[in-house]
């Protein structure tokens, strides 16, 4: 989603801000409003929750005694409630809105590796989608209905890993496709930029591009194409999901009044391809051509990557800090955290896979937390970076055609 805002509205410098951790619940959300929000003070808040709230645990057999009955009825109610509190709270604060529902479990794969661990997680998932759109009529707040559109991609795609190997959380393809999904319901629209040109005259109709120093010869053709805005990379494994490129990524180039025959395009240094007149007349999508805005994609795939490895180390120090405020420790005092943290690691050698994890975060916490004001300016440098990579730059394209 950042890389999209970035290189199709590159004016508009939107921030995308991380503000997950793994492993919590609307109501750990609850209780860490305070080290996340005002601190960042976001225009528009999307709320995703669900899959940890339902207790994973208490979907693990498809014959539930009471006590497990009861123990899901108590976590959805407990759901409702910290949802509720939730957006309460956001809307005291004037923070604009947008739930979604949480992404389903996988109940239709075949795939023989991955096992139905969680016989009935369909069910409680369905419950917490259910109580997400009736939040959002009740608060007339906009919903984009993940869980639901999910649904339908497992239930066509048995065979793939959309769910991921334990069903529970989406690979990096189903990430893509439901970043892609956001977007569309958003309101984002399906062409990046389009331009038609014609080959004689060099008169050109454009949307978001234009054109500069045209020149014709017998049998080429050369112009610069300005462009406002840069189309995402192609990825063909979340097209096996989703029309991405349809739905988000079309660059349209029409060249039309060409000679017939078969033409050479190159786009700057690069060859784009041969294309009959007829093909180009009816137009070629920029978007799925090698061309240097695809080149430069590159660059701006490394600064995302940059941009998420510094989120997760500060998102690991506030995961931190709510476990030692949650222990009792005083956060404005170093002494006092260092304190809970050696308490805390003491504590949870040995004690098991949940043990193992908090030990994960306070190690990384005592690591970094001296570093966080360097991390946070690192941050913000590889955010303004981007920016200046997805400056749109213009490039040549020349048509040449090709002897019979």
């Amino acid at each position: 989603v950042q890389q999209y805002l970035a290189l199709r509205h590159p004016d508009r410098k939107a921030v995308v801000i991380n503000l997950g951790i793994a492993g919590n619940t609307s109501g750990d959300a609850l209780a860490r409003f305070d080290l996340d929000l005002p601190p960042n003070n976001p225009d528009r808040v999307f709320v995703m929750f669900g899959m940890n709230d339902i207790r994973m645990g208490n979907y693990r057999t498809a014959d539930p005694d009471p006590a497990t009955l009861a123990k899901r009825r108590e976590a959805l109610e407990a759901y409702q409630e910290n949802m509720t509190r939730l957006i309460a709270l956001l809307k005291k604060n004037k923070y604009d809105i947008v739930l979604l529902t949480p992404t389903p479990y996988d109940q239709y794969g075949t795939v023989s590796a991955r096992e139905r661990a969680f016989a009935n997680a369909p069910d409680g998932l369905t419950e917490c989608a259910r109580i997400v759109r009736e939040l959002a009529a009740a608060e007339s707040l906009p919903v984009i209905d993940l869980h639901s559109f999910g649904t339908a991609i497992l239930e066509r795609h048995p065979e793939g890993d959309f769910g991921g190997k334990d069903r529970v959380h989406p690979e990096s393809t189903a990430h893509i496709v439901y970043g892609c999904r956001i977007l569309e319901m958003l309101g984002e629209k399906p062409v990046v930029a389009q331009l038609e040109i014609d080959g004689k005259t060099g008169a050109f109709t454009g949307d978001r591009c234009g054109v500069r120093d045209f020149k014709q010869g017998d049998d080429t053709l050369q112009f610069t194409l300005v462009p406002a805005a840069s189309p995402l990379p192609v990825i063909p494994a979340a097209e096996a999901y989703y029309p991405m490129t349809a739905t988000l990524n079309r660059m349209p180039l029409q060249v039309t009044g060409l000679l017939p025959g078969t033409y050479r395009m190159q786009c700057g240094d690069i060859a784009a391809g041969d294309f009959s007149s007829e093909r180009l007349a009816a137009g070629v999508n920029l978007a799925e051509l090698n061309t240097p805005m695809a080149e430069r994609l590159k660059e701006t795939g490394k600064i995302t990557a940059a941009i998420r490895k510094h989120e997760q180390v500060l998102r690991y120090l506030i995961h931190g800090k709510t476990i030692i405020r949650n222990a009792g420790g005083d956060l404005a005092d170093p002494a006092s955290c260092r304190e809970v943290v050696e308490r805390k690691l003491a504590e949870n050698a040995g004690q098991g896979a949940g043990a193992a994890y908090q030990t994960r975060i306070l190690s990384d916490y005592r690591k970094n937390i001296a570093s966080e004001p360097q991390i946070k300016a690192q941050l913000e440098e590889a955010r303004q970076a981007m920016f200046q990579a997805v400056r749109p730059e213009p490039f040549t394209i020349t048509l040449t055609r090709l002897a019979e």
